[in-house]
């Protein structure tokens, strides 16, 4: 785009960034399986209809058929 000019975020900034992501990290470790698998399938429910809508899903990427 011509005309903006968008700033570098500052070396502190991303410092902090950093930390913040390795906590998240060491959080989602230490997690419950039944949590982990919980976070999984919430997750699925959310990207799968726009993986769907961009493009033909892999044989991989289809859902799991867990719900009754």
């Amino acid at each position: 785009m011509a005309g903006t000019d968008h700033a570098r975020p500052s070396p502190g900034l991303l410092a902090a960034q950093r930390r913040a992501k390795q906590a998240w990290r060491r959080q989602q470790v230490e997690l419950p399986l039944q949590e982990k698998i919980r976070l999984l399938l919430e997750l699925q429910r959310t990207v799968y209809p726009i993986l769907r809508q961009r493009r033909q899903l892999r044989p991989w990427e289809r859902p799991w058929a867990i719900e009754p």
